[in-house]
């Protein structure tokens, strides 16, 4: 997204890409209709006739193409950097009537209060409740979203930072679909579905504009600042929106920052982490939400009684906090690092200890 220069997908490479998909899959078409095969077909034809310049159009008629407003951040750089606002997206999901299947999971008003009335029963310290008040108002709709950060590869395997939002509200998983009527599940993870209609691209930056060398993480710092500044303004103000040709006013609620352990730590200026593994020290904690790893805290203990368990939640993980933490969070603000179940469990416990256990039982 940020280059030295704006550079935009050539009609041609869209519609040769296609061309290429349907080739090969338009005899499925007949067997089991494509929901894309019309929109497959017309690219195709564009790129035999050479009529690329018409894709264009066959995005829009298929609804498949909206224009979000691009903003830019000054952050220290030749050219600012471009990103699409969470504020205008909403604005623009509302615009072509995507609310629903893009943040309130296909569930509508009542899939969000009964959202709310189970993450009560959880979290019921969260000030979201305060500012609901004890009788939702009919005119107000809450929308519960999770930030997600991680980094990818870029050209010669440069990493690249990738930041992005979805709704907390989906459409389940395989599990549950197949479990029986979803109705009754009232609500279901968002893991399902397209991620164009899952995942909200806010901003990407190279890493060699963020990394601790230029200027201690300025430029990190002023992409989190200005994130945070959108995002508070539609948990404050919230913005009014049209919903089944009803005007509400819409707030957004974000309820923590999903990630790997290396990119919580980063963005949330975690002072512990794995990364502190080693020798114990009082500074060697490995965990923001215990004290786990420092003298006389073992972070291998496992039994009822381990000295870690006394110590959770008992001290904030940083000396400087993340502007994240502007954010609304629990009165515990560190629970709103999420732990990213795949790396914690399939890329570490599973693929490390139980790989390793396996070994001596071989023979």
């Amino acid at each position: 997204m940020y280059l030295l220069c704006p550079v935009k997908v050539p009609e041609r490479v869209v519609c040769g890409i296609a061309a290429g998909f349907w080739q090969e899959c338009s005899a499925i078409d007949d067997d089991m209709p494509l929901q894309s095969s019309k929109l497959l077909k017309t690219l195709n034809r564009a790129a035999t006739t050479r009529h690329e310049s018409i894709s264009r159009e066959a995005f829009q008629d298929a609804g498949l193409r909206v224009k979000v407003p691009v903003s830019s951040i000054k952050i220290g750089l030749k050219r600012p950097l471009p990103w699409l606002k969470v504020s205008d997206m909403v604005r623009t999901l509302a615009l072509h009537n995507k609310l629903d299947k893009c943040l309130f999971g296909g569930l509508g008003f009542d899939g969000l209060k009964q959202f709310w009335c189970n993450y009560k029963r959880l979290w019921p310290e969260h000030p979201v409740f305060t500012k609901m008040g004890a009788e939702p108002s009919e005119n107000t709709v809450f929308v519960p979203i999770y930030l997600h950060a991680d980094e990818g590869r870029h050209l010669k395997k440069e990493q690249i930072l990738i930041f992005n939002f979805q709704s907390v509200l989906g459409q389940g998983t395989s599990l549950s679909q197949d479990s029986g009527n979803r109705l009754d599940q009232c609500q279901g993870l968002n893991i399902l579905g397209s991620c164009y209609s899952t995942r909200f691209l806010i901003t990407t930056l190279l890493s060699q504009h963020y990394r601790k060398k230029n200027k201690d993480g300025h430029r990190l710092n002023t992409v989190l600042k200005a994130i945070t500044a959108d995002i508070l303004e539609l948990y404050t103000n919230g913005v009014q929106v049209s919903f089944h040709e009803k005007w509400v006013q819409l707030f957004v609620v974000p309820l923590g920052l999903k990630g790997d352990w290396p990119m919580l730590a980063k963005l949330g200026n975690l002072s512990r982490s794995f990364s502190r593994k080693g020798r114990p020290t009082e500074n060697s904690c490995i965990c923001h939400l215990c004290l786990a790893g420092a003298q006389n805290v073992p972070y291998h203990d496992h039994e009822i009684d381990a000295a870690w368990y006394d110590t959770y939640l008992q001290s904030r993980p940083w000396s400087t906090p993340s502007p994240l933490m502007r954010l609304p969070t629990m009165p515990q603000p560190e629970l709103f690092y999420c732990f990213d179940i795949f790396h914690v469990c399939h890329k570490g416990i599973y693929s490390e200890l139980a790989a390793s256990a396996l070994v001596p039982l071989i023979n």
